[in-house]
């Protein structure tokens, strides 16, 4: 077990079962890396890689936030019996041919990620954090519900929660605020608005705020922030 402790920042517990050592010490840096990128929380990690630590620590009284799962061999019957036990844990399997679909894509499991052998660098990237995004994201809507924008459309006043907006971008006198595949318009400033977000977004130019939580990457040649689903801001 490794174990961070820092008072100031949210610790969520992360279990992480997988009898190669490898692949287990990859996935361990991939977790934390893009919890990084996502959050401010420090992860505190159980990681097993024997069925008998598992089964050890299913028994015990420890509330896990995300797991990541080795379906091969037990490990059906294992994350079965970890679902009963922390029901409310956000999953990832690491699956191969050996074990049919059938097996694990159930309503028993309800894994929300799913990661198959073999695997590129680039899968296993997209996959954890397509992972880890989906937990913070639904930890903010749980922590967050009264964080939101209310706009004035077609369909009536339309309340927006600042977890799904990707960026807010003014021009010609109008804020566009920019969903996944959505947009949104008012009359209103940047300044104005900014001062109705969460700290988490971010002034990246003097026409954009984006969302901190949906960034990918920032490449400073091209003046572009990278986000999530393919979506990209300017960067001055």
């Amino acid at each position: 077990m490794l174990q961070n402790s820092v008072e100031d920042h949210m610790t969520e517990n992360l279990l992480i079962y997988d009898r190669q050592n490898d692949e287990r010490t990859m996935l361990i840096e991939r977790l934390r890396d893009n919890t990084a990128y996502v959050s401010d929380a420090m992860i505190r990690l159980w990681e097993c890689d024997t069925s008998e630590m598992l089964r050890e620590l299913i028994l015990k009284d420890v509330s896990v936030q995300m797991a990541v799962m080795e379906i091969a061999g037990s490990g059906v019957g294992l994350t079965r019996d970890l679902r009963r036990s922390k029901e409310q844990s956000e999953l990832m399997i690491v699956a191969d041919a050996s074990v049919s679909p059938m097996e694990y894509l159930t309503p028993d499991i309800r894994a929300c990620s799913l990661l198959l052998r073999p695997y590129t660098d680039e899968q296993c990237h997209d996959v954890v954090r397509s992972f880890i995004s989906s937990y913070f994201d639904s930890a903010a809507g749980r922590s967050d519900n009264d964080d939101s924008l209310i706009i004035d459309s077609r369909e009536g006043t339309v309340k927006l929660p600042c977890r799904n907006i990707y960026y807010i971008e003014v021009r010609e006198k109008r804020i566009y605020i920019r969903l996944r595949d959505r947009e949104y318009s008012k009359y209103d400033s940047l300044e104005n608005i900014s001062g109705q977000l969460p700290d988490y977004f971010i002034q990246s130019h003097r026409s954009y705020i984006f969302n901190s939580r949906k960034l990918e990457r920032v490449k400073l040649s091209d003046n572009l922030i990278y986000m999530q689903h393919g979506i990209t801001v300017p960067l001055s």
